[in-house]
């Protein structure tokens, strides 16, 4: 995959074993690559300092992360740096890494629109000039993040990761229509709409809380991860994709998980879901909750047109490999074209 053997240092703004991004999972199968990973080991709830903090967006570092960034240093001489989100990096924290090496590559990596404010942090905002790279699926944030500094970005798509995302089908799972995600009123109000049309939906995801179920909208409030994400997915008629409003999105990871399970994928329409698969051959796509309402109840009709879509959009995202193993590739020939 690569023309050298590379030391990698991962910089994870995340939870350690709770929430690992897959790009870190994906470079951890490579055998090309030596791998460190630093994680922030943050806490599902934080103190009132804390939420203060984060409210102005200069985030406490309680967890002396920039203190464990350098000294990862010490002992492991990195060609590259990945920062993940990197809200609670300090930029001087990577303005001391280019004193110690300058030649190492220090790049950001993020699957959320940065130039958002629930999304970011001063300090990342600050140290936005001082990153060799930009690597951002979300295209609307690429002149937003030149116009702030930024010496180079590079558009990805989302991705899917092949040792998680395949095909599996668990009989007992027998769900029409279903959708995965957390609570948006957007969202709520479509899934609502469909309900009180005679479509039952079923819904997975967190901040489903403060509603209940009724006859056909079942909410279950909590998440699907692992095993049971992908059998839903790949055992459910029609898999509802609607996009997250707060970050402008054009796509998601499901916009790749859910082909990539073998799941029909009825998606919102947008320019980028358009370039990435054939509409009504390898996803079906919709403008407004009443053409979403037709294309539900035709489709659940139909299985043979379904199932043979569903299965062209495996083949899509499988053939034109939409993963996370590509995706490394791409960062690091970016890295490094020219060397």
């Amino acid at each position: 995959m690569f023309d050298r053997f590379l030391n990698i240092l991962i910089i994870n703004n995340g939870h350690h074993n709770l929430h690992v991004p897959l790009l870190i999972n994906a470079f951890e199968d490579s055998n090309k690559v030596n791998l460190r990973v630093v994680h922030n080991h943050l806490k599902n709830t934080l103190n009132f300092f804390q939420k203060l903090f984060y409210k102005l967006r200069l985030p406490l570092d309680l967890n002396k992360y920039n203190e464990r960034i350098l000294s990862a240093l010490k002992n492991f001489e990195p060609d590259l740096i990945i920062i993940i989100k990197g809200n609670d990096v300090y930029p001087k924290t990577i303005k001391k890494i280019k004193s110690i090496n300058p030649s190492i590559k220090i790049i950001s990596w993020t699957g959320d629109h940065m130039l958002k404010r629930h999304n970011s942090s001063i300090y990342f905002k600050n140290a936005i000039p001082l990153y060799d790279i930009h690597f951002t699926s979300k295209s609307n944030a690429i002149e937003g993040l030149y116009l702030k500094g930024a010496k180079k970005v590079i558009f990805l798509n989302k991705a899917y990761y092949k040792k998680l995302h395949f095909h599996e089908i668990n009989h007992n799972l027998k769900y029409d229509v279903i959708f995965i995600g957390s609570f948006e009123e957007p969202r709520y109000n479509s899934i609502k709409f469909l309900s009180e049309n005679g479509i039952t939906v079923n819904v997975f995801g967190n901040g489903w809380d403060h509603l209940n179920s009724t006859q056909n909208l079942i909410i279950h409030k909590y998440p699907l991860e692992g095993s049971k994400y992908r059998q839903a997915i790949s055992s459910s008629k029609v898999n509802l994709h609607f996009l997250r409003k707060a970050n402008d999105d054009f796509q998601t990871d499901r916009t790749m998980e859910i082909p990539a399970c073998m799941g029909f994928l009825l998606a919102e329409r947008t320019k980028e879901h358009i370039k990435l698969f054939i509409e009504n051959e390898e996803a079906v796509f919709f403008n407004s909750d009443a053409e979403l309402l037709q294309k539900v109840k035709y489709f659940l009709k139909n299985e043979n047109k379904r199932k043979k879509i569903a299965k062209s959009g495996f083949k899509r995202v499988t053939r034109s490999d939409y993963s996370y193993e590509k995706m490394i590739e791409k960062i690091i020939k970016s890295c490094f074209e020219n060397e």
